[in-house]
């Protein structure tokens, strides 16, 4: 068994990116709220923010299937 193998890199960027993508919208639906952030400046934030955190988890589900194939 190697231990840098194709499979071992899937399944970490697989995870990286899943982590990354919860963490994002974590932050980006629960900090506003303790930070007092006004409605206007929220739909912005959720405007530039929520796509990236969408794309990531999608890599992240992408690269998941990708490894079960393997």
């Amino acid at each position: 068994m190697k231990l840098v193998s194709r499979r071992n890199i899937l399944d970490s960027l697989a995870d990286l990116s899943i982590n990354l993508a919860s963490g994002w919208l974590g932050v980006l639906l629960i900090s506003p709220g303790f930070l007092g952030v006004s409605f206007p400046k929220y739909m912005e934030l959720l405007l530039f923010n929520f796509p990236p955190a969408i794309i990531a988890l999608l890599a992240g589900m992408f690269l998941r299937e990708r490894m079960k194939r393997k």
